[in-house]
């Protein structure tokens, strides 16, 4: 497992509150928002994902859903979550910088992994850092 995912995600989860929300400052103004966080996934699930699929999935990925299967971050200016999607390039297997965005019909490289972007995007709190 990539100890830097699950530093990342134990670092942020160290700031929530009892409700699973931080104040987040931007702007001159105080937001609360929430995170959440969905249990492990089976990593046998993965390897049959992986196999009736013919891909393999990248490590620090698949470090990341054996710590959550998904996270939810809300950010007041996350900009990721409005439209865009996060691809994993599988013509780049084994180049660690196989991370793209989609924006619309806007199709572009990040030239970076899930850890890398995730830890950047909780550190930007959702704002764009990769344009």
């Amino acid at each position: 497992m990539s100890h830097f995912v699950q530093n990342t995600l134990t670092g942020l989860k160290e700031l929530l509150d009892d409700k699973g929300q931080l104040k987040v400052s931007y702007e001159e103004h105080v937001y609360d928002v929430a995170c959440s966080f969905n249990s492990p996934t089976n990593l046998n699930e993965v390897d049959i994902f992986e196999k009736e699929n013919n891909i393999k999935l990248p490590e620090d990925y698949k470090a990341f859903l054996a710590f959550h299967n998904e996270a939810r971050l809300w950010f007041p200016i996350a900009h990721l979550l409005e439209d865009c999607y996060l691809y994993l390039d599988k013509l780049k297997e084994g180049n660690p910088n196989y991370l793209n965005i989609l924006k619309f019909v806007d199709f572009s490289p990040l030239n970076l992994n899930f850890e890398t972007f995730i830890d950047r995007y909780i550190i930007s709190k959702g704002e764009v850092f990769w344009s």
